[in-house]
């Protein structure tokens, strides 16, 4: 009877250990994979600074597409245009010369104050 006591108290202790080292080994990789996620990401988020920083200037509600690219290297027009778009921009074309132009949405009454004024 003591030996199936001990034995049993020795299956639970070892669950129990077992249990610990899994909680602790995936929360250790959730750690990595979320700093791997995040390094990866970075330079995109970089980028998204950027633009929005072009984006908010005081003087231009405005930019040229090929403004905004010209401060971006290593990505394809594509997908300099979805960054705009998730930092929450809209695409219009020029009146005069019909191209590609981006603003804020935040900053559309501005725009019209301003388009008003000329």
């Amino acid at each position: 009877m003591e030996k199936e006591i001990w034995g049993l108290i020795g299956i639970v202790v070892g669950i129990i250990v077992k249990g610990v080292f899994d909680i602790i080994k995936l929360r250790m990789s959730h750690d990595h994979d979320k700093e791997r996620f995040r390094s990866q990401n970075l330079a995109k988020e970089n980028i998204k600074e950027l633009l929005m920083e072009m984006l908010n200037h005081r003087k231009y509600t405005d930019r040229t597409f090929d403004a905004l690219k010209k401060r971006i290297g290593g990505y394809p027009d594509d997908d300099i245009r979805k960054m705009l778009m998730e930092v929450g921009a809209q695409k219009v074309r020029a009146k005069t010369d019909g191209k590609e132009m981006w603003y804020l949405t935040e900053r559309q009454e501005e725009r019209n104050r301003r388009r008003n004024q000329l």
